[in-house]
């Protein structure tokens, strides 16, 4: 008899230059926002009201604060009794699911290759692991009733891994994990 098997990880998504960039592109468009329609309502109260320049400037500070806590992105893996879910976790303060799926539907599995996928077609790819080039990531070929053909790519930690096995079909398995 199987006892329920229940797993959870936290993977912080890093934060690389591409996203550095944005970020400042988007604080630099609000800013600059900001500060026109503080000029334009000066212009149209043909006073000058200092305090408007003020209240905009903090304003826009707050609004790219805001955009900026939105790069905190973390994925949390939930595996219980053969089901998987992913779900992201956007600056520590909400939540939302983005995958689920059955871990019999998985075809294939194994070291992440991104050479090894670039020509092969899927109706889905899913990038939840640490790195947007998914370096030292694994793959899961899914085939899911609703999504269709998927690539996962994900970095589970070995808990998951072993949890994973008694639900997997086991050549899959075997082939994906063959040290474990």
């Amino acid at each position: 008899m199987i006892t329920d098997i229940i797993c959870e990880q936290l993977v912080a998504k890093k934060i690389e230059p591409k996203d550095i960039v944005k970020a400042f592109v988007v604080f630099m468009l609000i800013m600059s926002v900001t500060l026109g329609v503080s000029v334009l309502v000066d212009m149209l109260l043909s006073v000058y009201f200092g305090g408007v320049w003020l209240l905009s400037l903090i304003g826009g500070c707050y609004l790219a604060y805001r955009y900026m806590k939105t790069l905190s992105i973390e994925y949390e893996y939930i595996f219980v009794n053969g089901e998987m879910t992913v779900d992201k976790i956007i600056a520590k303060s909400s939540r939302k699911r983005l995958f689920s799926f059955d871990t019999r539907t998985i075809e294939k599995m194994g070291k992440y290759d991104p050479n090894a996928f670039a020509n092969k077609q899927y109706d889905s790819r899913l990038n939840f692991s640490e790195t947007y080039a998914g370096e030292g990531a694994y793959f899961a070929e899914i085939r899911d009733k609703k999504h269709g053909s998927v690539l996962l790519i994900f970095s589970p930690n070995e808990k998951i891994i072993s949890a994973l096995k008694p639900y997997m079909n086991k050549l899959v398995y075997r082939e994906a994990f063959p040290n474990i």
